[in-house]
């Protein structure tokens, strides 16, 4: 069951990441990771490729979401989207503020 393997609540931000943090493994991950780092928040990593530690978290995050890509985004329990639209918030100042939980940050 994916409840049973995200990080505890007291996380705020959560990526469901292809990879680590420190080595992304693929592109979209790559770029949700640079984008988190820059808004200098505090944010968890799940790899979905470790399928010792996080198994079938690949495909139930995906259910869970109904959203077909990964990675996906995270913040205060609400899905935010994958890298493109993680990007896009970036790059018009909106990410930090929704990742901090601020309203009329989309």
């Amino acid at each position: 069951m994916l409840t049973r393997r995200i990080p505890p609540p007291h996380t705020q931000v959560v990526a469901f990441i292809k990879g680590t943090r420190g080595a992304p493994e693929c592109g979209f991950s790559k770029t949700l990771v640079a984008c988190l780092d820059e808004c200098g928040v505090e944010y968890e990593v799940v790899n979905v490729m470790d399928y010792v530690y996080n198994p079938g978290v690949r495909d139930a995050v995906k259910e869970y979401s109904q959203w077909p890509t990964l990675p996906q985004l995270y913040a205060h329990g609400a899905f935010l989207g994958g890298s493109d639209i993680a990007a896009d918030m970036h790059a018009r100042g909106a990410l930090k503020a929704a990742l901090l939980g601020q309203q009329g940050a989309q």
